[in-house]
Formats: C-alpha cells, sequence, structure tokens
C-alpha cells in the first residue's frame, strides 16, 4: 500500500503535462471551430450577406502619377463567403485581410513602373468602397558634370552627362466596378 502512495506522490515531469494541455486546448479549439463553421472566409457570422450578388465583376481604376497615367484593369469573383481577385498581368496572393475585409498583395510585372500593388474588399459588402493602393517608381532625369577643369580663376565643367533616378509615390484609388455575369454563369458550360 505504501508503494502505490509513494508513487502517486512522485514528482511528475512538466514536459507530459504540458503536452497533454496543448493536446486538450487544440482539440477544444478544433471542436469549437467546427462547429462554429469557419471556413476561407471567415465564422459563418461574417458571410458576406449584401446587395452584391455573387458573380463575376469586371474594374477598372486610373492611377495618377507623375510619369503619366497608368490603368488597372481586372476581375473579381464574389461568392458566398470570399472576394476572388484575378489580375492577367500581375501575380497577386491573398494577404492579411481582416474581420471586416479581404486584401490581395500584387507584385505588378505587367504594369510598366509599378512594383507593389495592393487591393481591399469590405466582407459584408464587397462592392461599397472596393480600393486599390499603388507603389509607381517615377523616373527622375539630372544634368551633372562628370569633368572638371581647374584654372587660375576657378573650376569649370568640361563635360555634362544626364543620371536618371528614380523615386517612389504610392497612390490610393478606388475602383469602377461593373457587373460581367452571376456565379451561375460562370460556372454552366
Amino acid at each position: 500500500m505504501s508503494r502505490t502512495l509513494d508513487a502517486a506522490l512522485k514528482p511528475v515531469s512538466p514536459r507530459p503535462l504540458r503536452q497533454a494541455l496543448a493536446l486538450a486546448c487544440a482539440a477544444a479549439l478544433s471542436a469549437a471551430c467546427a462547429g462554429q463553421g469557419w471556413g476561407p472566409g471567415g465564422p459563418s457570422g461574417s458571410r458576406i450577406q449584401s446587395e452584391a450578388t455573387p458573380g463575376v465583376y469586371a474594374f477598372e481604376a486610373p492611377v495618377p502619377s507623375s510619369s503619366g497615367q497608368i490603368l488597372l484593369e481586372g476581375t473579381f469573383e464574389v461568392t458566398p463567403d470570399t472576394v476572388i481577385l484575378l489580375l492577367e498581368r500581375a501575380e497577386c496572393r491573398p494577404g492579411l485581410g481582416s474581420s471586416t475585409g479581404f486584401a490581395y498583395n500584387c507584385q505588378g510585372a505587367g504594369y510598366p513602373n509599378v512594383s507593389r500593388m495592393s487591393f481591399g474588399f469590405e466582407r459584408a459588402q464587397p462592392l461599397r468602397q472596393p480600393h486599390a493602393s499603388v507603389t509607381v517608381s517615377v523616373p527622375s532625369t539630372r544634368e551633372f558634370c562628370h569633368r572638371w577643369l581647374e584654372t587660375e580663376r576657378g573650376r569649370s565643367c568640361m563635360s555634362w552627362g544626364n543620371e536618371t533616378t528614380y523615386r517612389t509615390e504610392r497612390q490610393s484609388v478606388r475602383l469602377k466596378v461593373t457587373r460581367q455575369e452571376t456565379a451561375k454563369e460562370a460556372i454552366s458550360p
């Protein structure tokens, strides 16, 4: 009997206890999320329920820049629980959204002088204020002297050259949206 009592009073290593606690927490969280209907769009309580009928929408956004206007064009699809951005001229990936919106980050390889783009859509009303933020590299040319002549009267330039430098501008614009088709039309052959 005392042997059983001694075994029960032995100190327990904290590592198996932490592992068991972590496993129990993960199981509880998994069960809770399964009951809440979490998916790619977040909890089922934040599904898109608005005047935005699921479907495909085209957009354009003229981006003013000191190097000239850039026209962003593309489409996005509104589904019951997310917004999917489709751009042919840039590679886009979902960004860190929030409980109130969806975000996409894009590399602007197909647009001249554009280094980065980001797009944002409201979760509840994706057509209300869709917007883009664009980082543009603007070239600037300056003249400089690359060969000087020293005389008794001072220095004078013997040869001039041009140098191009770049500065970045960040512009935010709202997307102009037009409906293309409903989700059913997009799926049917």
